[in-house]
């Protein structure tokens, strides 16, 4: 989802606002190829940790042999060198720090997050979130300036991101819900565990509820001449950000926590592909 939605940035967004693209098609490749490398190795590490966990909750996984091969190490840390070497080399090139410093973060965090991050409240949630928010930004932080926060299309990729960040951060607490029996037998400290339940599903839904907020101002604020980029918003974005919030506000059983948990990681596809409408805007 993340290679798509850098697609569109580079094909239709960017040429929406007219913007000087600096990098060929073949850095956008690497750039995004080193992306999915290091994307690819975080999952992996992190399915690896889950088997305890997954075995408790009676999750199963397709790729279990894999992941309890001999040869998981070297994949691992082939994909996460590989992607961590290219990337930083053509940020180097291109002197981008923000995308350098993401790259460095990204390698770090998941080198502590299974011993460290992921035991500690909110953090791995945190980390995990934010995450996928700066690999959003890392190939436009190749073409435009970040910190220019005149720039509409800058200001659009921070919605962005923004958006991103709470939706992910609430569907890692709805995780936690839905996998507490396990958390709890391997001594995570995760939110659900410490505050209970009922108290991290009202968190969740104030955070979706700031979310939905957002997104009605910032697409009202974009689209307010436009009733069909509008309506389409609407439908596509706001509406189910909605529903999902107010599922969430019911949800009781292991069984609601899985179903949210889907719709929320549609929700997150859908939010990031409305920068097609961009297109027309």
């Amino acid at each position: 989802m993340l290679f798509l939605t850098a697609c569109l940035i580079y094909w239709s967004f960017f040429s929406t606002f007219k913007v000087e693209q600096n990098i060929s098609f073949s850095i956008f490749l690497l750039i995004n190829l080193s992306l999915l490398a290091v994307s690819a190795a975080g999952y992996l590490i992190n399915d690896k940790h889950d088997i305890q966990t997954d075995a408790i909750n009676q999750k199963t996984k397709k790729h279990i042999s894999l992941l309890n091969s001999p040869h998981f190490k070297k994949l691992y840390f082939g994909l996460l060198i590989t992607g961590f070497i290219s990337g930083s080399f053509i940020s180097i090139i291109y002197s981008n720090w923000f995308a350098l410093f993401s790259y460095f973060f990204a390698v770090v965090t998941l080198h502590f997050y299974n011993s460290h991050l992921k035991k500690r409240l909110l953090l791995g949630n945190l980390a995990t979130s934010l995450l996928i928010s700066l690999a959003i930004l890392i190939y436009p932080s190749f073409e435009i300036d970040l910190l220019n926060f005149e720039s509409h299309p800058t200001r659009i990729l921070y919605f962005f991101a923004l958006s991103s960040f709470l939706i992910n951060l609430v569907r890692e607490i709805i995780k936690d819900m839905e996998d507490i029996k396990g958390d709890y037998a391997i001594g995570l400290d995760t939110l659900p565990i410490l505050i209970g339940k009922e108290r991290s599903k009202n968190i969740s839904f104030f955070i979706m509820m700031i979310s939905s907020i957002v997104s009605i101002l910032f697409y009202t604020f974009y689209f307010l001449q436009n009733a069909y980029l509008l309506f389409s918003a609407y439908l596509f974005v706001i509406i189910p950000s909605v529903i999902i919030a107010y599922l969430i506000s019911q949800s009781k059983f292991k069984k609601d926590y899985s179903r949210i948990s889907f719709a929320l990681k549609i929700h997150a596809g859908f939010g990031l592909l409305s920068i097609l409408l961009f297109h027309w805007f």
